[in-house]
């Protein structure tokens, strides 16, 4: 076991704020600011899924709310995942 506690909340937490603080360090271009504001959008839902998945009725349900972030994620920001290799 590690010597850190498994917190996923506060984890994701922290996650969002380092996409924030990378974000804003980028240079500001029409691709950048659609680019950085969708990762800055799903850095925030995963913490907010994984407290969604929380409040789940039992543990299939649990289970099942949590296979589905990946999911929700893609479908509301399908540019997530690519890099510099497609910018101009």
């Amino acid at each position: 076991m590690s010597k850190h506690a498994f917190d996923l909340e506060k984890r994701s937490t922290e996650f969002a704020r380092q996409v924030v603080r990378l974000c804003k360090r980028l240079p500001r271009n029409p691709m950048n600011v659609r680019m950085t504001g969708q990762a800055v959008g799903s850095a925030g839902s995963v913490g907010a899924n994984y407290r969604e998945a929380n409040d789940a009725l039992g543990k299939k349900d649990f289970v099942h709310r949590l296979k589905n972030i990946p999911k929700r994620i893609e479908g509301k920001h399908p540019l997530v995942g690519t890099d510099r290799r497609s910018q101009p």
